[in-house]
């Protein structure tokens, strides 16, 4: 016999992306926190927050790389 699936509470929401290390910085957490909860090294999670913040502002990114 064959039973039907219950629907729960919460079930029919989308689920959750990661916050930007923007946004995880805006919240006050550093860039050990936040390479660690996005799982990347801190010299990433520091790089995207300094761009991030950047674009942000709409102020030049010095550190991203030109196509050749």
């Amino acid at each position: 016999m064959t039973q039907a699936l219950v629907q729960f509470a919460g079930d029919d929401q989308r689920p959750r992306s990661k916050p930007s290390a923007y946004a995880l910085f805006l919240m006050g957490l550093d860039t050990v926190e936040i390479a660690e909860r996005l799982g990347v090294s801190e010299a990433v999670a520091s790089r995207r927050v300094y761009c991030q913040r950047c674009r942000e502002k709409a102020l030049p990114v010095e550190t991203e790389r030109r196509a050749s």
